[in-house]
């Protein structure tokens, strides 16, 4: 649920990230029930919530017990303007999707996943 555009939002107003996703998922949710969509409600989850990054971190922490897991120096798509890495999909023509900024790559340590390894494992 958080992200770039709920993070610019509280840089631009000083509201709390938390605060704001929780009033927009409300707000989607009222939405969704005015044009008569149909959800099993008690099937919900926000990424948001702490029961639910809990359980990512014990992931995280499984796939890095088992090697799965590492830093490594990767390019990444890095935005001064916004302080932050942007996926390729926010980068338009070496700008960033919000705010039009200048991104440049450049090699930053990130946590990387051995997906391929770990598939294989599977087989």
């Amino acid at each position: 649920s958080f992200g770039l555009p709920a993070e610019q939002f509280a840089v631009q107003t000083g509201a709390q990230p938390a605060d704001t996703t929780k009033k927009n998922i409300a707000n989607f949710k009222r939405q969704l029930k005015m044009l008569g969509f149909s959800y099993d409600w008690d099937r919900e989850l926000a990424t948001t919530d702490i029961n639910y990054v809990k359980w990512t971190q014990w992931i995280f922490l499984q796939l890095y017990k088992k090697g799965l897991a590492e830093q490594s120096e990767v390019s990444v798509n890095w935005c001064p303007a916004l302080g932050t890495v942007l996926a390729n999909e926010e980068v338009i023509n070496g700008k960033s999707e919000r705010g039009d900024h200048p991104v440049m790559r450049l090699p930053l340590r990130q946590w990387v996943l051995k997906i391929t390894q770990y598939a294989d494992r599977l087989e």
